[in-house]
């Protein structure tokens, strides 16, 4: 498991492009939602998931995308019912991610760290772990989570004009994912020169082959 094959990259591209209502993440140590990407194919391949951990998974992943349909559902209503969604949904993925990381290994773990990296990019700068890390300073903590902070503004801003019918669900996705894009640019941009290095090579192995 030592390299990212090209249907895996895609699939961690189209994770990190499809997560339902939000674009931001609330900080921790696994941002997104892992349910959905631990239910792509090539991320079960490239972790040689059992049968059993796959049928546990599985009914992980149901269970979470029932309860986001949901909650996207009821945000329809109006922008104090999408408010209150963005915060369910957020508790939601918080709560399976720790579900679905308790069915792998410890080295499975691992190795789903790096997948992540590479999905999401500088976002992962929101993980504790990762910051501890990097040995980040205070002053870039704290930079970070204003970045995360107005990025989730952002993304209300979106969603409430989706809601109210200014865009479409396709204006929408692409408008949050070009402001994950330049979240993840910015949240990197705190770093210094060896810190960057660092970080790139923490998602070295999983970026170094994409065939």
């Amino acid at each position: 498991m030592s390299r990212i094959t090209r249907p895996l990259f895609l699939a961690a591209i189209f994770f990190a492009a499809s997560l339902p209502l939000r674009s931001m993440t609330p900080s921790g140590d696994h941002p997104g939602a892992a349910p959905l990407l631990l239910g792509t194919e090539p991320v079960r391949k490239d972790l040689a998931i059992s049968p059993a951990q796959a049928s546990r998974l599985d009914g992980l992943r149901a269970a979470y995308k029932a309860t986001a349909r949901e909650i996207v559902r009821a945000a329809h209503a109006g922008e104090k019912e999408m408010s209150k969604a963005e915060g369910e949904l957020a508790a939601l993925t918080l709560k399976y991610n720790a579900r679905s990381l308790a069915v792998l290994t410890g080295d499975q773990v691992a190795r789903f760290e790096q997948i992540l990296h590479r999905a999401l990019g500088g976002t992962m700068l929101v993980s504790p772990k990762v910051q501890s890390r990097l040995g980040l300073s205070p002053t870039q903590t704290a930079a970070i989570e204003k970045l995360r902070t107005a990025g989730v503004a952002k993304v209300h801003k979106i969603n409430a004009r989706w809601i109210s019918g200014e865009i479409t669900d396709r204006e929408r996705v692409a408008q949050l994912s070009g402001e994950r894009r330049r979240q993840a640019d910015a949240m990197v941009a705190t770093l210094n020169a060896q810190q960057r290095d660092q970080f790139l090579a923490m998602g070295a192995k999983s970026a170094s082959s994409v065939r």
